[in-house]
């Protein structure tokens, strides 16, 4: 019977314990909680301001202005992009196919749809024809 009493006792103890553990975990989460807090807000204050968006510089709100005013009479071509600027005007590089696009080969030349070329030279390009055994070859692939 005695070691009966002695338990309820313990238990008690420990359940206090337990309970005090617990307001402790509190106020360090909450101190954790405001040295953050604290520590962001300094930090926000130390940060490089953000440069001006009127003078043009890359990655403002100006860029694409400044960029648009230096190309105008220039024709440009973008690797990887369907478009091109002609004076100032954006323009697909080819109107039939929307997926041709401008790429750099491997030894370093841009080439571009033929139709865009067509456009910007406003005449018609011809080609000499394939030679014979290029046509032989094509059609016997076609026929299999």
């Amino acid at each position: 019977m005695k070691d009966f009493a002695v338990r309820p006792c313990l238990c008690e103890n420990v359940l206090q314990r337990l309970g005090e553990l617990m307001n402790t975990i509190r106020l360090i989460n909450l101190g954790l909680i405001a040295l953050v807090f604290t520590a962001t807000t300094g930090m926000a204050q130390d940060l490089i301001p953000p440069p001006p968006q009127d003078q043009g510089l890359p990655y403002t709100r100006s860029a694409q202005l400044v960029s648009m005013e230096l190309i105008k009479d220039y024709t440009a071509v973008f690797v990887g992009s369907r478009y091109a600027y002609v004076k100032g005007h954006k323009v697909r590089l080819d109107e039939t196919n929307w997926r041709f696009e401008a790429e750099r080969r491997t030894d370093g030349d841009v080439y571009v749809p033929e139709a865009f070329v067509r456009a910007a030279l406003k005449k018609d390009i011809t080609f000499d024809p394939a030679p014979e055994y290029l046509k032989r070859k094509s059609l016997a692939s076609h026929r299999s």
